[in-house]
């Protein structure tokens, strides 16, 4: 349609031209005519087609031109579009630079641009302080520590070299310290495909990765916790399919991650159906958080122990639930550990009781060895003064035998105590267990019958008597306990030799001969995991305040003291049998009476006696004065210390007793060495071991003698002391060495 109006339209012209044209050669023919006279017809022709001509080559032109105009117009038009396209997609560039700026000023992501020769062209965000103009034309060996800019080098050759792109992680040391970035790198290519430079983006992420690290150590951490809790603990989404769960669910359930991880919870705990009630149906219906307890024969119970189900409802920051961790607590350890606590509190008040009557026989003995004393120095010196034919002899002799063993008791209730002063020597054990068979009567019972099968022949041990009492009264206690309806209590003792291929067999340490104790009972007997558990502290068999379970761990010990061991043999309904070794020293026992009918030296030295109890004092004077030595008597610590200081020069030795009132006898003695380090102290007490040594007399052990003490023993200890020999005597009641 245009082609066509612009053809009428130039067809008008090419007219409007020939007419101008024919009309200008009919003007000049007839202006011819009128200047010449004559009508030219042929001029009029050349005229016409002069016309013509003109005409058409005017119009050819103007054609031409105007079909190069239309093209223009068309090209004109198109540019216009283009830069109008231009002007948009720059003003979409800008708008999208001004967004990617934006977005980059709030992270720490550098973006950049090198050319082949990694020079920097463009930098946006540059790191450590640097502008853009800062970088540009400078490489990374201008910008970074020398290791560090041969790293990122590497790579962005790399790149140009491969015309492949990377993306890695780099280390970077800045500042003395290292940091870590993410680097991506990707060629830049021309029209043509060739590289002409690299671009990329730097991002430090080092506090990235350290976060990344901690919750990682954190997810292990709470994957370590969870693992070694006891209680069943998983977590669930709101439809109730297991997200995670700890070791000791997949314990229970008998699964593995890959099978119970997506799995509704009541596949995996009630496979038949769910069961009812259901706590957490419970806690999403009312939607709060629960604590139950399910008893072990609750139909929702799949464990069968009672358990505590705790159910917390996990939320998000907008207080939305979002999934639900359940707890289930093992009620029956908590109600073992409190029914073991009640045991142990039992135990407690046991041993406390036991203590305090071990307290008041400390008290007791004291007094009562008090009393043993006058009634056995009287005794002695009456029976020094009686004629060897006179019928007082023997009255005095009963008395001295009733008092010593009067003393044998105080030491045996002692021992049974616990509280005999510990003293180790040579000592004959049938004649020990023949010293105690009284005793044991009264301990057993009469509905028990006793029997003792000893050896001929002596055996002697190194062994503190007192302990020994102690080990065979405990088991003599068992074997009672052991035959509520009577049975037979048998003692024996053999002579053992062991090998070296039996030492282990009997839990040993070196061949030789040792003495055997057997405590036998026809008892009930003991099973496999009784006899296993018969030595530990604590353990008994006996019902809650009748027994501390401390007994057998006692005598376990003593035993072990001394090098020795103990072995059990038991089974259900067939009795006891204790075998003791103890290590034979393959001497003989001096005896005491032998070595009491030499006469006991006196002297003439002043002796001080510090005792509280008058009737013990007046005694050990008459007693002194009697073999020849001055004595200065005083009643308590304090009146001992004036004496002391009042007679500083005179006096040899002083007897102290041990606990007394005012100042004890240590405190006494220790005001004495201050005023005369050279004095010779002699402690004597019939308090138990436990009081001295809170008291701290044991330290000295060379000069302190156990109530009741006979007059023989104390002149001896006192010459033995004066001449200044430190040997001491070891019969009677006389400390050889105390040991704990």
């Amino acid at each position: 349609m245009p082609m066509k109006k612009a053809f009428n339209t130039w067809h008008f012209v090419w007219l409007s031209v020939l007419f101008a044209e024919v009309f200008t050669a009919f003007a000049n023919t007839v202006q011819s005519y009128i200047w010449y006279g004559s009508f030219s017809l042929t001029l009029l022709i050349i005229g016409a087609l002069d016309a013509l001509f003109v005409s058409t080559i005017v119009v050819a032109i103007v054609f031409y031109m105007n079909r190069h105009t239309l093209e223009l117009r068309k090209i004109n038009e198109q540019l216009q579009r283009e830069i109008s396209d231009r002007k948009k997609a720059e003003k979409s560039l800008w708008e999208n630079e001004q967004r990617l700026k934006i977005a980059l000023l709030n992270t720490n992501i550098t973006v950049f641009d090198q050319d082949r020769n990694l020079h920097y062209t463009w930098m946006f965000q540059p790191q450590r302080g640097y502008t853009t103009d800062d970088v540009i034309g400078k490489t990374d060996d201008e910008l970074f520590p020398r290791e560090s800019a041969e790293s990122i080098s590497n790579i962005k050759r790399l790149v140009l070299a491969s015309n492949n792109g990377v993306h890695e992680e780099v280390s970077v040391a800045v500042d003395n310290k290292t940091l870590l970035y993410d680097i991506i790198i990707e060629p830049v290519r021309s029209a043509s495909g060739e590289v002409m430079g690299i671009t990329g983006a730097l991002q430090d992420i080092t506090e990235r990765r350290r976060i990344e690290r901690a919750v990682e150590q954190a997810a292990r951490e709470w994957r370590a916790a969870m693992d070694a809790s006891q209680d069943v603990i998983y977590l669930l989404d709101l439809s109730r399919h297991v997200l995670r769960a700890n070791k000791l669910f997949y314990t229970v359930t008998g699964r593995v991650p890959d099978t119970a991880i997506g799995c509704h919870i009541e596949e995996i705990i009630h496979p038949g159906g769910e069961q009812e009630p259901c706590p957490v149906c419970q806690a999403q219906i009312e939607k709060r958080d629960l604590v139950t307890v399910m008893e072990k024969d609750d139909a929702s119970n799949f464990l069968g122990w009672p358990v505590e189900v705790t159910i917390k409802t996990v939320r998000d920051n907008q207080g939305q639930p979002v999934s639900i961790l359940v707890t289930l607590h093992d009620l029956s350890r908590n109600r073992k550990a409190e029914e073991d606590k009640a045991k142990l509190e039992a135990q407690l008040h046991q041993s406390q009781k036991l203590e305090a009557v071990g307290q008041l026989a400390g008290g007791i003995a004291h007094d009562f060895n008090n009393m043993l004393t006058a009634i056995i120095g009287y005794a002695t010196l009456l029976s020094m003064d009686v004629e060897p034919d006179s019928p007082l002899k023997p009255s005095v002799e009963q008395i001295l035998a009733t008092a010593e063993k009067s003393a044998d008791l105080t030491r045996q209730l002692l021992a049974f105590s616990r509280k005999q002063i510990i003293s180790p020597q040579q000592i004959n054990l049938n004649n020990l267990i023949k010293g105690l068979k009284i005793f044991l009567h009264r301990v057993i019972g009469e509905d028990i019958d006793f029997a003792a099968n000893l050896t001929n022949s002596d055996i002697i041990v190194t062994a503190d008597s007192g302990q020994i009492e102690q080990v065979l009264m405990n088991l003599c206690a068992n074997a009672r306990d052991a035959m509520p309806n009577g049975g037979l209590l048998t003692i024996s003792t053999n002579v053992f030799r062991l090998d070296d291929g039996s030492l282990n067999t009997y839990g040993l340490e070196k061949p030789g001969l040792y003495a055997m104790i057997t405590v036998s009972d026809n008892g009930i007997g003991m099973d496999v995991n009784t006899r296993e558990k018969i030595f530990e502290p604590f353990f008994t068999t006996k019902e809650v305040g009748k027994g501390t379970g401390l007994g057998l761990s006692i005598v376990y010990g003593i035993i072990k003291q001394h090098n020795g061991e103990i072995l059990v043999y038991s089974e259900p309904g067939q009795g006891t049998a204790f075998k003791i070794y103890l290590p034979i020293t393959g001497s003989s026992v001096q005896d005491v009476k032998a070595i009491e009918t030499k006469a006991p030296q006196g002297g003439t030295e002043t002796i001080l006696i510090t005792e509280d109890s008058e009737s013990v004092r007046t005694l050990t004077r008459e007693v002194l004065e009697k073999f020849g030595y001055r004595v200065i008597e005083a009643v308590d610590g304090q009146d001992g210390i004036i004496k002391f200081k009042e007679n500083r020069d005179s006096i040899h030795l002083v007897v102290l007793d041990v606990v007394m009132p005012k100042k004890s006898g240590k405190q006494a003695g220790q005001e004495m060495k201050k005023i005369n380090p050279g004095v010779k102290l002699l402690y004597t007490s019939g308090y138990t071991a436990n009081i001295l040594q809170q008291k701290d007399i044991l330290a000295d052990e060379g000069n302190f003698i156990t109530k009741p003490v006979t007059p023989y023993e104390l002149l001896t200890k006192i010459r033995t002391m004066l001449d200044g020999d430190k040997s001491e005597y070891r019969g009677g009641n006389a400390t050889s060495k105390q040991s704990q």
